[in-house]
C-alpha cells in the first residue's frame, strides 16, 4: 500500500514512542520523516503539530542556542496556525513561546536581556490569554496567567503579578 498519510502517521507515532523513551535522536528522525510526508501531502495542520514536537526534541547543550532553535520552530508552527486560523493551535504555540524562558535560562542573561525577554513573553502570553478567553478555555487561561505572573515578577511589577495570580 502506498498510503502516504498512513505512513506519515506511523512515523509520527514512532517519534512519539521514542520521545516517551527519552530517545530524542530517534524521535527527531521519525518526526522529520513525518513532516516531510505531511509537507508533500500539503497537510498544514499536521506539519504545525509535528513542528511543535520537533521543537521539544531539540538537543542542544547551550541553553541559549536551544532557546533560539526552539523559537524558530515555534514561530514556524505559529505561522501555519495563523494561516489556518486555528485559534487553539495559535494559543498553544503562543503559550509555548511565552513560557519557555525558565529561571535557569534567565540567570545567564544581562539585566537588559532579561527585561526584553520578560516583555516578549508577556506579549506572547497576553495574545494567548485573549484567544483562550474567546475559546472559553479556563484550564489554559489559568496556565497562561500563572506564566505571565512569573514574567511580571521578573520585571518587579508586583501589582500585575498579583493581578495575574488572582486571574489564574
Amino acid at each position: 500500500i502506498n498510503d502516504k498519510k498512513g505512513i506519515a502517521e506511523n512515523f509520527e507515532m514512532l517519534g512519539d514512542i521514542y520521545r516517551n523513551k527519552y530517545d530524542s535522536d530517534k524521535s527527531e528522525v521519525y518526526y522529520q520523516k513525518a513532516r516531510l510526508l505531511y509537507d508533500n501531502l500539503g497537510y498544514k495542520r499536521n506539519i504545525a503539530k509535528i513542528t511543535l514536537k520537533l521543537a521539544a526534541e531539540i538537543d542542544e547543550p547551550d541553553w541559549g542556542k536551544k532557546q533560539e532553535k526552539e523559537a524558530i520552530e515555534y514561530n514556524k508552527a505559529l505561522k501555519i496556525y495563523r494561516y489556518l486560523e486555528d485559534k487553539a493551535g495559535m494559543a498553544n504555540t503562543l503559550y509555548l513561546l511565552g513560557s519557555r524562558n525558565w529561571f535557569f535560562l534567565s540567570i545567564h542573561l544581562s539585566e537588559d536581556e532579561n527585561i526584553i525577554s520578560h516583555q516578549r513573553n508577556i506579549t506572547y502570553l497576553s495574545e494567548a490569554i485573549s484567544i483562550y478567553h474567546g475559546l472559553n478555555d479556563i484550564n489554559n487561561l489559568a496556565k497562561c496567567y500563572q506564566s505571565i505572573a512569573f514574567d511580571y515578577k521578573g520585571l518587579n511589577d508586583i501589582s500585575q503579578q498579583i493581578s495575574s495570580i488572582n486571574e489564574s
